[in-house]
């Protein structure tokens, strides 16, 4: 049985600025719903000190918080983790090297 199906040629449109998850998390939705990092860790199951993380220092946000995340905030978990793999891949290659060129096979 067929669940999913992913385009293996899954692209993110280059005009938009790459935005870290926490500040997705903060913007999008405490702030517009003027909620806090107590409110959103009582309704989540996330302890408040692992949110203000994600929120202030870039710890990534990973599936056990992505499934916490999404029922409350009206999202899909695929969302969060999207967009974090998303934010790790243009560090990534904004943090490769400019003269390391790899050839396909």
């Amino acid at each position: 049985m067929k669940l999913t199906t992913i385009d293996i040629h899954v692209h993110v449109d280059p005009s938009l600025p790459i935005r870290r998850p926490g500040d997705v998390l903060r913007t999008d939705f405490l702030l517009s719903r003027d909620l806090s990092i107590a409110a959103l860790a009582r309704y989540t199951g996330i302890r408040a000190q692992r949110i203000h993380g994600i929120l202030t220092t870039g710890t990534p946000i990973g599936a056990g918080q992505a499934v916490r995340l999404a029922p409350v905030l009206g999202t899909s978990a695929l969302y969060w983790m999207l967009l974090q793999a998303q934010y790790d891949l243009a560090r990534a290659m904004a943090n490769r090297s400019p003269g390391q060129q790899l050839k396909s096979l």
